[in-house]
């Protein structure tokens, strides 16, 4: 399982490889802390259809999309089901960032 080490500081920072131990991608903390939300705010795509990156960031602002992974895992979905039309569950940012430095 994941564990903070003291190099790293409390940060938005959201690459799914500092999460990761051991090169074991199921073996993660955040994950796990994923699947334990009950609460989403909706998104319907509109724009950007099969682009994770582009969508991720008209959720998150721009430059933010390095949490794409998190759309993609949260929804079980993979890039040819972003469709437009389509609503997509996100973890509010605020929310993200606090689950995040809970780790």
């Amino acid at each position: 399982m994941f564990t903070r080490t003291s190099s790293y500081a409390r940060t938005n920072n959201a690459e799914v490889d500092i999460f990761v131990q051991d090169q074991e991608y199921c073996n993660s903390e955040l994950l796990y802390k994923l699947d334990q939300v009950t609460e989403y705010s909706e998104f319907k795509i509109t724009k950007h259809e099969h682009r994770i990156d582009l969508i991720s960031e008209d959720i998150y602002g721009e430059h933010n999309s390095k949490y794409a992974w998190i759309l993609m895992y949260i929804n079980r979905i993979s890039v040819d089901e972003l469709k437009l039309g389509k609503v997509i569950r996100y973890i509010p940012l605020k929310d993200l960032i606090n689950l995040i430095n809970r780790i």
